[in-house]
């Protein structure tokens, strides 16, 4: 048995009722009304709904008028201190 998905989420008049359509179901493929309104549905299952877009947000590159940016901070020297000047070096 093959599963087909909706694609969109509506309500069909269908045979006297109604029938209401959800992307994410499963219907049988061979059903009378997936044979009959074969454009409301798809063979793969649509991407799970989320309310976060998954990605980050841009940095602008150039400065917004007015806007104030401060350069990020530099770490710390990792130079060993000079050693103090012998008889030798002066």
């Amino acid at each position: 048995m093959t599963y087909v998905y909706p694609n969109c989420l509506t309500v069909v008049r269908w045979e006297g009722g109604r029938i209401h359509l959800n992307p994410g179901q499963q219907w049988d493929s061979n059903d009378p009304f997936v044979l009959a309104r074969p454009e409301f549905f798809d063979d793969d299952p649509t991407a799970p709904s989320t309310t976060v877009s998954g990605r980050e947000p841009v940095e602008r590159g150039t400065q917004a008028p007015g806007e104030k940016r401060t350069p990020p901070r530099r770490p710390a020297s990792s130079k060993a201190a000079k050693p103090a000047p012998t008889e030798e070096t002066k």
